[in-house]
């Protein structure tokens, strides 16, 4: 007590004084500020949870929508269930409709002809009146299916239409689920935010169908909902005399008649943490002064007692005490220790940019390191997701750079990254908004740009002008070197949401670009094969080859002159033993970007090879057709493989035609026309397989040694319905014989595509109308078949 003692007037005492009466005053105006932000960020943070649960409810309503789509989809592709509906069997149609939408708990299930008639419904209501009530749904549903909010009779569901094909649309399947207390509940319970949903005639009152507030509050909303003044679509609320802040959705507005949903919270709740924390800190605020009183007094007791030796020591020379001469310093205990503690922050200060420069920076370069872009890249993409804007990184390797270290050696390398780095980063700095884009070197000869507020266009333009910075040549120890480089570009959102999946992805688009010499390329889906479903693919794919999984299916050939079958084009099948049945769509082109097309080229030539020998061997004469890819083409030794098979299994060239596709040749020309002058040279026949959907020019055709061009059957098929592709077909037809080639229509479906062939003279035929695919033991049944029934009754009008 005593060491706290003060003297009124003293300078203690004022130096407390002061202390004391500054601390007040900022608490005083901190707890003014501070209530004022507690109002304004409760409002702030509930207005954004209200926000994120508007999404909620949306992607809520996506999901059940989603989930009602492929249960109606389901149910479309059944094929009893199309049966029924061709043969008009309203009872089993009513049975499949209720006992579907038993299985996934719909409100309403329902099928609906092509002229908008209620065929059957497990709903009963008025508005029905045998008529479907909202036939402009079907026009945006014609493909997959489409779902909205619709009311029927006052009452909201979510109903989702989906046709029915057989293969065209023979009806219509519309189910849905009521918009009600459990799905108000399931949002309540993903939420913590109240949803009401009520329906009103226009002008008229709101009805509430749903809702998570009390009962004694909902007569509330829905008068205010008529009556609130502000906007359509947020407004605040009282409730019971609370203030709840609200978002307003329409759901439907059908008619006279309007749905909508109301999301919203209270105020208090929301404030209530803020409150808490309001009430710590006034505590915290008492003891801190009592602290600062305590802690006041000892601050001005050091700094009095120099004051007072000084006072002692003048009073001392007063009285004529000369004994001791007055000595001044200039640096006291105080002042030394301050400069101390200035020195200590300079060196401290001085340590820390160095450590902070070989942190965060590059050397070579100065441009910022990877530790710095994933930093920088981490906090974009933190700020995209709360701002909801797109952001793009772009990853750039230097085209040959590593001819450049091995031809003039790592110190002319480093030199030409400095340059490069200087380009890039004042491309960039030209741009807008530079503060926020970072140009950084991950290392090597590998660069990345990331421009936080940047979409797909935007994110374009910087590529573009960064390739064009690199175009000029850098002249270094007078040796003129020119530079390009290969850019990869990611776009977020939209190619993912977080740091790592952006740089892996731009990675991969960069080796696209590189791969195909196009300057950048953005990333694509099809590029990521490192999903854990593919990443074990090529492992069974090689499995299946070793155990003989894969199976061969043959298509006949016919002729259109004889009517005869004269062979079989080759196609691979695979019964997977654990995911079933595969079509080729969903392995072959993995296959390729893999390089395994080639060993299941080897399997299928192989096996199709040694079956062609057997049929010849028993008498039957037909010619195999195996398609080849790019990669196969480009294989050194496919010639060998295929002589040293033909003469192992005593097969002639001439039953073998090999397929290839235009857009597999012009991959890179001068190798693919050098394989098929070997192939040719050996007497195999040769086939443009696709003829028509590729880009190849007349000039490279003429040199290509092909016996036979194939139609591509999306120009068959509609030959009859399309004069476009009709015209197409007897050009084809016509540039091939003029070319003294043998051409193939594929694609024929049906006898009048067949006779329309026949008719401008095509010389093969192949499609569903002679024969679908059939693996080897069916094929040769078809065969003894098609000589006794099909082919007499197979009407071919051929001009002679």
């Amino acid at each position: 007590m005593k060491m706290l003692a003060l003297r009124f007037g003293s300078l203690q005492a004022r130096i407390v004084t002061l202390f004391v009466l500054l601390f007040l005053v900022v608490q005083v105006l901190g707890f003014a500020f501070i209530s004022r932000a507690i109002s304004d960020n409760a409002r702030s943070s509930l207005r954004e949870e209200l926000t994120v649960g508007e999404r909620i409810f949306s992607r809520q309503l996506e999901q059940n929508g989603q989930r009602l789509i492929q249960a109606a989809n389901i149910l479309s592709a059944d094929f009893a269930f199309r049966e029924a509906i061709a043969t008009n069997d309203e009872e089993t149609i009513a049975s499949a409709l209720r006992n579907h939408g038993n299985r996934i708990k719909s409100d309403v299930m329902m099928l609906v002809g092509l002229d908008g008639k209620v065929v059957a419904s497990t709903l009963a209501v008025k508005e029905l009146s045998g008529k479907f009530p909202f036939m402009d749904l079907f026009r945006s549903a014609e493909r997959e299916g489409i779902s909205s909010v619709v009311l029927f009779e006052g009452v909201p569901y979510q109903l989702v239409i989906v046709p029915v094909k057989a293969p065209v649309a023979i009806a219509w399947v519309a189910m849905g689920f009521r918009i009600d207390e459990a799905l108000a509940k399931d949002f309540e319970a993903l939420t913590a935010l109240k949803l009401s949903v009520l329906v009103r005639e226009k002008n008229g009152d709101w009805r509430m169908m749903a809702s998570t507030l009390s009962p004694e509050l909902r007569d509330s909303l829905a008068w205010q909902l008529g009556n609130g003044k502000g906007s359509a679509k947020n407004r605040a609320m009282f409730l019971a005399g609370d203030e709840y802040e609200s978002v307003v959705t329409t759901l439907s507005s059908q008619g006279t008649m309007v749905a909508a949903a109301v999301i919203q919270r209270s105020l208090r709740e929301a404030a209530e943490p803020y409150t808490r924390l309001q009430t710590m800190l006034l505590f915290l605020s008492v003891g801190g002064l009592c602290l600062l009183i305590i802690g006041s007094v000892l601050t001005a007791r050091r700094i009095a007692q120099p004051v007072r030796e000084l006072a002692s020591l003048a009073k001392r020379i007063e009285q004529g005490d000369y004994s001791q001469p007055v000595e001044v310093h200039t640096k006291d205990e105080i002042g030394e220790l301050g400069s101390a503690f200035n020195h200590m922050r300079d060196a401290i200060s001085t340590r820390e940019q160095r450590i902070m420069e070989l942190a965060y920076s590059d050397e070579l370069t100065g441009l910022p390191n990877r530790a710095l872009f994933m930093e920088k890249l981490n906090h974009a993409v933190l700020s995209m997701t709360r701002s909801g804007q797109s952001m793009s990184v772009l990853v750039m390797d230097l085209d040959r750079f590593k001819l450049v270290n091995d031809t003039l050696g790592h110190q002319c390398g480093d030199a030409v990254l400095r340059i490069v780095g200087e380009r890039l980063a004042a491309t960039v700095s030209r741009e807008a908004e530079t503060l926020a884009r970072t140009v950084a070197r991950l290392g090597g000869d590998e660069f990345a740009v990331l421009l936080p507020a940047d979409g797909v266009s935007g994110a374009e333009n910087v590529a573009r002008r960064l390739l064009k910075a690199l175009e000029n040549p850098l002249v270094i120890q007078g040796v003129t070197i020119d530079i390009s480089g290969s850019i990869g570009v990611v776009t977020a959102p939209g190619h993912g949401d977080d740091a790592a999946t952006l740089m892996r992805r731009a990675d991969m688009a960069m080796y696209e670009a590189k791969r195909g010499n196009r300057g950048f390329a953005h990333y694509e889906t099809a590029l990521d094969s490192e999903s854990p479903g593919r990443l074990s693919l090529l492992s069974e794919l090689r499995n299946a080859i070793e155990r003989d999984e894969l199976t061969i299916y043959y298509q006949p050939k016919v002729s259109l002159a004889t009517g005869g079958v004269i062979g079989a084009e080759v196609l691979v099948r695979w019964n997977h033993p654990e995911r079933g049945f595969m079509p080729p769509d969903q392995f072959i082109p993995f296959a390729e970007q893999t390089g395994f097309i080639t060993q299941i080229t080897r399997w299928v030539l192989r096996h199709a090879l040694e079956q062609c020998g057997t049929w010849h061997r028993q008498g039957r004469t037909l010619n195999i057709a195996v398609n080849l890819s790019a990669r196969d083409l480009h294989t050194p030794d496919l010639v060998n493989y295929i002589e040293r098979q033909m003469t192992e299994l005593a097969v002639k060239p001439e039953w073998i035609t090999l397929e290839v596709t235009e857009s597999a040749v012009m991959s890179d020309p001068t190798r693919a026309l050098a394989t098929l002058e070997a192939l040719h040279k050996m007497g195999i026949h040769l086939s443009i397989d696709d003829f028509g959907t590729g880009y190849s020019s007349f000039a490279y055709l003429k040199k290509m040694p092909v016996d036979e061009i194939k139609i591509d059957k999306s120009f068959v098929m509609g030959m009859l319905t399309d004069a476009d592709d009709a015209t197409i077909v007897r050009s084809v037809i016509d540039l091939g014989h003029n070319l003294g080639l043998k051409v193939t229509a594929e694609g024929t479906e049906n006898e009048g595509v067949l006779r329309a062939l026949a008719a401008l003279k095509c010389d093969l035929a192949q499609g569903y109308h002679i024969s679908r695919p059939l693996p080897y033991e069916k094929f040769e049944t078809w065969l003894d078949q098609y000589v006794r029934e099909i082919k007499p009754a197979l009407v071919i009008h051929r001009p002679a």
